[in-house]
């Protein structure tokens, strides 16, 4: 009777794990791409996209190429991104600083923003997204 209990806690535990495992692996992501440019076609080049989901209350990010190309990622760099509808923000898009050394100019100030100040927030944006059926995310921005 013992040898029944512990192969049925075995078996029982191993198909839990199994699960688990299926149910937090990579298949329930969607590999998401996309560019960031301005009116004119030339690339926003500096930056990463936020995207945040209400449903999974969850951040993810992609980091803009020097092309504007980006990839999401949830838990690793270009891991994609869970099903559902996706609010977006663009932040970091600035000048870079003129640097002083290996430092930032202190009487420089912050690198001048190189899109409107709406696109830094998800809520003032007016980019949203739906995963999966919006695989490739082409997001045109404007000019403060």
């Amino acid at each position: 009777m013992i040898k029944l209990y512990s192969r049925f806690f075995l078996y029982s535990t191993l198909s839990l794990g199994l699960l688990a495992c299926l149910g937090c692996g990579g298949s329930g992501f969607n590999k998401i791409k996309g560019k960031v440019s301005f009116a004119d076609g030339s690339p926003l080049t500096v930056g990463k996209i936020v995207a945040e989901s209400p449903e999974h209350r969850v951040t993810a990010v992609g980091y803009l190429k020097p092309d504007g190309t980006f990839e999401m990622g949830t838990n690793t760099s270009n891991d994609g991104l869970p099903p559902g509808n996706w609010q977006i923000a663009i932040v970091g898009a600035v000048e870079q600083p003129v640097m002083y050394g290996d430092r930032p100019n202190p009487n420089m100030g912050k690198g001048k923003p190189l899109i409107k100040e709406s696109f830094a927030n998800k809520t003032t944006s007016g980019i949203s997204f739906k995963v999966p059926e919006q695989p490739t995310w082409d997001i045109s921005v404007q000019v403060p």
